[in-house]
């Protein structure tokens, strides 16, 4: 046990850096307030740690990281907007739960029950689905989106995917033991199904 004459106090240390600095592990039979001053526990009596903000502007977060970085994964509190957000170093946003339930992967606005990327539309369903998935704008089919589903790690699987080449087009496709995809089938934006043809001219076309 040690306290400086700055008043730092030392456990297992004689070099502490902060108000209370310990080297080593420890244990604690009770709450741990982080924060204000003042205990917030009421009759609580299960093991509990609190971080409070000292203003509803401030966002209280736990850093992870590896020595002589800032931090690596960091959970934050949005007391703002009332989310729980988990960033890493080089991503915005991991993950954010709202505090209306919904999730976002990759967003810090999901606007569905769970959204999937980062997108800002100019013109936004008034209701949304239950699950959403954003990305960049898809002309082709290997830009990134849609559902991918894989049955084997060789190469073969079939994805849904919204082409935005010429309106919202539903789009099917594979790929046989490869790395690139081919078409299946086609809802084109004004409902004409393609089967084979990524062009139907007709409500329902089959062949190139």
């Amino acid at each position: 046990f040690y306290v400086g004459g700055n008043g730092n106090v030392g456990i297992g240390t004689t070099s502490p850096a902060a108000t209370l600095g310990v080297a080593g592990g420890g244990y604690f039979t009770g709450n741990v307030q982080i924060g204000n001053s003042g205990s917030l526990f009421g009759t609580d009596q299960g093991g509990r740690i609190e971080m409070q903000a000292t203003n509803n502007t401030s966002s209280p977060y736990i850093d992870f990281g590896l020595a002589g970085r800032d931090y690596d994964f960091r959970q934050q509190i949005d007391l703002a907007n009332y989310n729980f957000n988990l960033f890493s170093s080089t991503t915005a946003a991991i993950l954010t739960l709202k505090g209306n339930g919904n999730v976002g992967i990759g967003t810090v606005s999901p606007a569905a029950l769970l959204t999937v990327g980062a997108l800002t539309e100019t013109t936004a369903a008034t209701y949304t689905g239950k699950l959403k998935i954003n990305g960049a704008t898809d002309t082709s089919l290997e830009s990134v989106g849609g559902i991918e589903l894989t049955n084997a790690a060789d190469g073969y699987g079939v994805k849904i995917q919204n082409l935005s080449a010429g309106g919202a087009n539903l789009v099917f496709a594979g790929r046989q033991n490869s790395t690139t995809w081919s078409e299946y089938m086609r809802i084109q934006a004004n409902g004409n199904v393609g089967i084979g043809t990524t062009a139907p001219g007709a409500s329902l076309q089959t062949g190139a």
